[in-house]
């Protein structure tokens, strides 16, 4: 049997939605690795530079924004990283998802 049918995502109702599933979960680990490569290449560019960013945003290229992005919005919350809602989509997203184009990492001083 072939894992990427089964990690992350685990749907077998049916082959079409089986397949489905196993390019959604390439996609993922695909996504998740970069954002690892990623944040190994500022933690290099922090050790070579001497500073520390305040804030790390990990942003897809095909982002579409509708508003300005403001980040002083995250200053006062919890937590160390935020993914912020994607309400402008119709219809609007289910409980159940996340927004997958940005995710920014607030960094300890």
């Amino acid at each position: 049997e072939d894992p990427d049918t089964r990690f992350p995502l685990l749907d077998v109702r049916s082959q079409a939605v089986s397949s489905r599933t196993k390019t959604a979960n390439k996609n993922l680990l695909r996504l998740h690795l970069a954002i690892q490569n990623l944040w190994k290449a500022a933690l290099q560019r922090e050790a070579n530079g001497k500073f520390k960013y305040d804030y790390v945003i990990f942003m897809k290229d095909d982002s579409l924004w509708f508003e300005d992005f403001n980040i002083t919005n995250f200053y006062q919350k919890e937590g160390d990283v935020f993914i912020p809602l994607c309400d402008a989509r119709d219809p609007p997203m289910n409980v159940n998802e996340i927004n997958d184009y940005i995710a920014i990492s607030r960094r300890k001083k």
